[in-house]
């Protein structure tokens, strides 16, 4: 008695998953290419294999294996290719400079509110309490240059609180002038005179003025 069942007609020719997938692997240049090819490279791999377990006989198993390697090459590929975009992007984005000092606004503030770098005008011996900021690119009197602790000890005395702010004010603030601006400037300084500003906040404010009354830039290095 003849058997129920038979095989269906032997499968000729290559797989055509397996040939796209070849294809796909070799556009590699197209970004969703290499994933096409992995993907129709591996059902190609299962329809061979199913196939073959059936005693049917087709090409392609080369073709898919290549598939799937160019598609796995291409996707690495194109994952350098767009971190190294972002990475570039990153590096290339602006950075704002930081000022050596804080910029200067116009304004009127307490000579306790200026810092280090500041341009100003209006303080005198008869006037220590107010200052007008200005631009140090504009027209100016003076430019604090850097402020100096005058230590924990015990008030001194007026004169030799005023001696120990010259020398260290002439210590700390010479080696930041511009030297070619020396002959422009005289330094003086502002320091507590007396015990309860001394107790409050023993810092000298090393400054340098104009000789001829006017400044046009930063004396700063």
């Amino acid at each position: 008695m003849p058997s129920p069942y038979s095989f269906g007609p032997e499968a000729a020719g290559a797989n055509r998953f397996a040939i796209a997938a070849l294809l796909c692997g070799l556009a590699g240049f197209i970004p969703v290419a290499p994933v096409i090819a992995v993907v129709l490279g591996v059902i190609a791999l299962r329809q061979l294999r199913r196939r073959s377990r059936a005693g049917q006989s087709q090409r392609g198993r080369g073709m898919a294996i290549s598939g799937i390697v160019l598609g796995s090459v291409g996707i690495l590929l194109w994952g350098l290719i767009v971190a190294a975009a972002l990475l570039w992007s990153d590096d290339s984005e602006p950075v704002a400079a930081t000022p050596s000092a804080p910029p200067a606004t116009a304004g009127r503030v307490t000579i306790d509110e200026l810092r280090p770098g500041d341009c100003f005008s209006g303080i005198s011996p008869a006037s220590l309490d107010w200052a007008s900021l200005a631009s140090c690119g504009a027209e100016h009197e003076m430019q604090l240059i850097t402020t100096v602790d005058l230590g924990d000890e015990p008030f001194p005395g007026d004169d030799e609180a005023g001696n120990l702010a010259e020398r260290r004010c002439t210590a700390a603030a010479e080696p930041l002038l511009d030297e070619s601006k020396l002959d422009r400037v005289d330094l003086f300084f502002i320091y507590p005179n007396s015990r309860l500003a001394w107790d409050q906040n023993p810092t000298a404010l090393c400054i340098a003025s104009s000789i001829d009354g006017v400044l046009l830039h930063s004396v700063l290095k």
